[in-house]
């Protein structure tokens, strides 16, 4: 499930700037002399046909290493007569460290389960800080070592996370205290505390920038609109020097180190009179300038948000704002600046991009049909090598070592779907399947899916990352926002 996340629709007295005609349109990336590669897996299933070890959330750990969130218990519920979209429950995942091979080390030891969704990692004092519904008593914000993942505290407060420490608060006073808390994210002692601000009803995690002495909120109370800009020490002024601009902002998120995405205009849902910045904080230069025909934002999956562009995955440099490529799924981790970026694979785990040297050049690749069939096996789109165990009787015959099984499953219900096209990158070791679907009927699922076997004689052998891309201007299978990782012999 995907949604554009248009951050803070308020209101503001004062009359939005005029752009700087001097700032350039953001540039795209050359594909010249860097491209973003298929590097490796992250607890890849071994079976292609089933569907485990789904990741809610991944970062990285300094030294090489990786933070991962597995869902406990992962389904995906297809569209029926009783729910014409597919159901969503809430995750329940468990905190794994993976060394830099993708082995695990270590694992969430706590004697109930934390149902954690999303983690934050301090390298420097090796804290975790993990962040999921309030499953335990105490809390849904729970400290765990990075060393071992022993837990180290827990507590009803959100964080919002600055270099070494976390700045802490609750939304409702039926939790405790509003105020924000400056704590040390090892011990979870008060280093500051912030009693001016408090934050009841907040209608989102605040924006701190400490070194500007600047706590940015808005309220979801009746009644209440704009952003609030309070000092975090009232004896201290501001010291944003373009601060008189950024009140003028009726969207403000942080999109990297030392960026923020800024949106101005009109509040009457004319989306034309709008425009969006990426504004460099410390100086309040604008990087570049986006349109609404030359849209830049965040994309919101499951659990997370993503910058980036118009087309769905597509990467946004925050540190110069160009335009780079277009991932095949929503990422779960995104860093250009480290070169590294992290997409889920449609049967669970993970495909690990690397920003390498090189020139990307997609070229198309002949292909020849071997065999159709209905699957009843096979419930969502699905690429994998068409051998013995593919899941499909009806195609076991048509295995072969060049040859790849494809499915758009089961949602909408067709008769077929065509296979337009293939094309593939060398340089990055991705392939791109077109398809066309045929014959739609209704978006409940079907009993049975298409599946074809195709086979690709031009191809180079090793591992490559597998997407399918629907033809312009026709309707998506279910799930094929999504990518798989093969190994052809």
């Amino acid at each position: 499930m995907l949604f554009v996340v248009l951050v803070g629709a308020c209101v503001s007295s004062a009359p939005a700037p005029a752009p700087s005609p001097s700032v350039r349109p953001p540039a795209v990336a050359s594909a010249q002399h860097v491209v973003w590669r298929f590097t490796g897996t992250l607890l890849r299933p071994s079976d292609p046909n089933v569907y485990e070890n789904v990741l809610l959330d991944v970062a990285p750990i300094r030294g090489g290493g990786w933070i991962v969130v597995k869902d406990r218990r992962p389904r995906r519920d297809l569209p029926s007569e009783a729910c014409f979209c597919p159901l969503v429950k809430p995750p329940d995942g468990e905190v794994m460290k993976l060394d830099a091979s993708g082995a695990i080390v270590a694992r969430e030891h706590a004697s109930e389960p934390l149902g954690i969704r999303k983690v934050t990692v301090f390298d420097a004092p090796g804290v975790i800080v993990a962040e999921g519904a309030q499953t335990v008593l105490s809390g849904g914000t729970h400290g765990l070592d990075l060393a071992t993942l022993d837990g180290l505290w827990t507590t009803n407060q959100t964080c919002v996370s600055a270099t070494t420490t976390c700045y802490m608060y609750r939304a409702s006073p039926y939790d405790g205290p509003t105020a924000i808390e400056e704590r040390d994210v090892r011990t979870l002692t008060v280093v500051r505390a912030l009693p001016q601000l408090g934050m009841d009803q907040v209608a989102a995690k605040p924006l701190v920038l400490p070194q500007d002495n600047l706590a940015i909120f808005r309220s979801a109370a009746p009644g209440e609109v704009g952003y609030r800009f309070a000092p975090l020490d009232p004896t201290r002024p501001i010291v944003l020097a373009w601060l008189d601009r950024l009140r003028q902002a009726i969207d403000i998120a942080a999109v990297g180190p030392d960026r923020l995405l800024v949106t101005y205009g009109t509040y009457d849902d004319d989306i034309d009179a709008t425009w969006t910045e990426l504004t460099e904080i410390s100086s309040g230069r604008v990087i570049a300038r986006y349109s609404p025909e030359r849209w830049a934002g965040l994309w919101g999956g499951a659990w997370g948000t993503f910058f980036g562009g118009e087309t769905i995955g597509q990467m946004i440099d925050p540190r110069d704002g160009a335009f780079g490529p277009v991932l095949p799924a929503i990422p779960l981790f995104s860093d250009p600046a480290r070169g590294l970026a992290v997409v889920p694979l449609g049967n669970g785990g993970a495909a690990v991009l690397t920003r390498t040297p090189g020139t990307s050049g997609e070229r198309p690749v002949d292909f020849a049909e071997v065999a159709t069939a209905r699957c009843a096996a096979i419930d969502v789109t699905r690429v994998q090598i068409a051998g013995a165990t593919a899941g499909c009787d009806a195609v076991v015959t048509a295995a072969g070592s060049r040859r790849l099984l494809v499915s758009t499953g089961k949602s909408p219900s067709v008769s077929g779907f065509t296979v337009t096209g293939v094309w593939a990158d060398d340089a990055t070791r991705r392939i791109t399947i077109g398809y066309r679907l045929d014959g739609v009927g209704s978006r409940i699922a079907d009993t049975t899916a298409p599946a074809e076997v195709i086979e690709l004689p031009g191809l180079s052998s090793g591992p490559w990352l597998v997407g399918l891309e629907p033809a312009p201007s026709t309707r998506p299978a279910f799930g094929s926002w999504t990518a798989f990782a093969i190994d052809l012999p």
